[in-house]
């Protein structure tokens, strides 16, 4: 099956802040809980019939090891997109959605590799129901 490019296009990203405490987490055993505290969309411009916006997002993970260990992350990072004969406001969902998905995926990644790399067992930031939570906030 051949799949259909999107009209909708995500042209870049950049992680810009992290901060951690990770208290002597050595075994694999850890519960985390994932917080978006910051969602912040902004149209950067509307013209020729091209939408630009960024997603500026700041991802908290709290949690603690099965001996109560300590366990604080927070990474921020700011998404690009584009499209082109697109609704502005269905560009907006649209941002704010898979926009979201995409850097979540990104910052999955980088907490994964980041903290393999710190000697420690890797932090597996869990799958998420992103349309759940954007059900509830309504």
């Amino acid at each position: 099956m051949e799949l259909d490019k999107s009209s909708f296009s995500f042209d870049s990203y950049n992680i810009y802040s992290l901060n951690f405490d990770i208290d002597g987490l050595k075994q694999d055993n850890v519960n985390i809980n994932v917080l978006l505290d910051n969602l912040d969309y902004k149209k950067i411009k509307n013209e020729n019939e091209e939408l630009v916006a960024s997603l500026d997002i700041t991802l908290n993970l709290e949690g603690e090891t099965s001996k109560n260990k300590k366990i604080f992350l927070s990474l921020k990072i700011i998404g690009y997109f584009s499209a082109k004969n697109f609704d502005e406001n269905k560009f907006e969902d649209f941002c704010k959605l898979n926009g979201l998905m995409n850097l979540l995926s990104i910052a999955r990644s980088f907490i994964l590799t980041t903290t393999a790399q710190m000697g420690i067992p890797p932090l597996i930031l869990p799958l998420l129901n992103i349309n759940s939570s954007f059900e509830q906030k309504k």
